[in-house]
């Protein structure tokens, strides 16, 4: 999730950096305040947001209970009712995801909840951020991506990192011993993220390299 994360962020980068300076929302001045309003403030402000977020967690929870309860009575596939807890909320996807007894599609599933993390996460942010001037389009777009990104990545580590297919009950669910995941196993992702991460910065460094290059030139 962290890799992909840094791939889209660098790839949204690249992408809008020629974006018109013209739409960046000016920070607003505060006037100064003491330090005992500045506190009292932080401690509303901070008392808002858990109730913002706690209504929301609330709200989705009941949300895909009841749509869960209603799946089952409609008798919808079980691939599809992850599909639809995952899109809504991310807990209750990726539980469902587990419960499935392919590995592979289950960690597929994971992956791509982990990335695209729910409608539940998304409001959340929305409502904290709603005065910010932040292009909820391109988060939403970029949310997705992140969530194709991830899916595809778990794909390939799948394909060429972790090719056997573990048991649940030994190699899945960590316990707190911490021996069911071989040292080799993370070793191996560990060097090829690192490896992913070094080449955008490259091509990054590179590509603004080019482009003052190219203005002096001119």
């Amino acid at each position: 999730t962290v890799l992909s994360a840094g791939m889209i962020g660098i790839a949204g980068r690249l992408i809008f950096r020629n974006k018109n300076k013209t739409d960046i929302v000016p920070v607003p001045s505060f006037a100064p305040k003491s330090s005992i309003l500045q506190f009292t403030s932080a401690v509303q402000s901070a008392a808002r947001g858990i109730i913002t977020v706690c209504a929301y967690v609330i709200f989705f929870s009941a949300f895909v209970g009841c749509l869960g309860a209603t799946i089952r009575e409609m008798g919808v596939p079980e691939f599809f009712g992850t599909v639809m807890f995952g899109f809504f909320e991310l807990t209750s996807g990726v539980c469902s995801a587990a419960a499935i007894g392919n590995f592979k599609t289950a960690a597929v599933l994971c992956a791509f909840f982990a990335g695209w993390s729910g409608l539940s996460v998304h409001f959340q942010i929305m409502s904290i951020c709603a005065d910010k001037g932040i292009s909820f389009r391109n988060y939403f777009l970029a949310k997705l991506c992140q969530g194709i990104l991830c899916a595809g990545l778990m794909i390939l580590s799948l394909k060429f990192i972790y090719t056997k297919e573990p048991d649940f009950a030994d190699d899945v669910f960590l316990t707190l011993q911490g021996q069911n995941i071989p040292s080799p196993i993370i070793t191996k992702i560990a060097v090829v993220s690192a490896l992913i991460v070094l080449i955008l910065l490259f091509a990054i460094v590179f590509r603004n390299k080019t482009g003052v290059n190219k203005k002096r030139k001119n």
